[in-house]
């Protein structure tokens, strides 16, 4: 049997506005309606919204704000999900050392156990862990449990970590 391969989703942070319908010199076409059609204004509603085996593809800026992995959003060997920026732009996450100074003060981050093959590319991931370090798990990306994740092509900076505000975070995973 062959596998199923997984939808393309976009995320736009405002190039369009809500409602309107983007159709790429690409043949992509995608409605940028918050919640509805194949098109977001937040990483984090793409993600709510995505398919195992989805690709997302973010349009170029700025994104404020951490993004979770939700539970169960996985892929496979043969089908992977991705989170990317749309080939030939370059999106930027930024939550801008912002959280609530405990354990969910990174970038992007992933929790459960049943959450792999996934591919994170071509994005700029920045502000994670508060100015104040009194986070405790503060990086541009978390994730527990790894298995089978892709990190390439990624600038991560200026991320803090738990024990002071010059300790650098970028990466984190623990299989725990």
């Amino acid at each position: 049997a062959l596998p199923a391969w997984g939808a393309n989703i976009y995320v736009d942070n405002g190039a369009l506005e809500s409602g309107a319908t983007w159709d790429g010199t690409d043949g992509h076409t995608y409605t940028c309606a918050h919640g509805t059609g194949t098109g977001y204004d937040a990483i984090q509603d793409a993600l709510n919204a995505m398919n195992n085996g989805d690709d997302i593809y973010i349009r170029g800026g700025t994104y404020a704000g951490r993004v979770s992995i939700p539970e169960n959003k996985t892929g496979t060997a043969e089908n992977r999900c991705s989170l990317q920026s749309y080939p030939g732009e370059w999106a930027i996450l930024d939550n801008d050392h912002q959280g609530d100074g405990g354990v969910y003060d990174n970038v992007i981050q992933s929790w459960y156990s049943n959450i792999a093959y996934w591919t994170i590319e071509r994005m700029e991931i920045t502000g994670g862990g508060l100015a104040d370090s009194t986070s405790t798990n503060g990086a541009g990306i978390f994730w527990q449990r790894a298995d089978h994740i892709t990190l390439r092509y990624l600038y991560i900076h200026d991320n803090l970590g738990s024990t002071r505000s010059s300790s650098a975070a970028g990466i984190r995973l623990t299989n725990d």
